[in-house]
């Protein structure tokens, strides 16, 4: 695989993931459809403004375990609660930088 084609397929993962965590938070926190809010404002809102708690915090981090197999700690997401950073995150945990990998 090129280069180049390497990015593409890795960016297109990375999108991929940013889109499905938005949904899941979306529908957790009771966000409404995509026009309430899009998903690029979403993705860097702080999710404690939108209405995570403590224990949403948790069944997040949950979700994301079961979902990508990545581990992401209580301590990161409550230092960096933003969707794009759990998508790096997740990107780093996961084999080769990839989700589903």
């Amino acid at each position: 695989m090129s280069t180049n084609s390497h990015h593409t397929h890795a960016e297109s993962a990375h999108n991929e993931v940013l889109r499905r965590i938005a949904d899941h938070v979306r529908a957790e926190l009771d966000l409404g459809p995509r026009t309430a809010i899009a998903d690029t404002e979403l993705h860097e809102a702080d999710l404690f403004d939108l209405g995570l708690t403590s224990r949403t915090a948790l069944a997040l981090l949950a979700w994301t375990k079961e979902e990508f197999g990545a581990t992401i700690s209580l301590r990161t997401l409550i230092g960096d609660p933003y969707i794009r950073v759990l998508a790096e995150e997740i990107a780093e945990a996961t084999i080769g930088g990839e989700p589903g990998a």
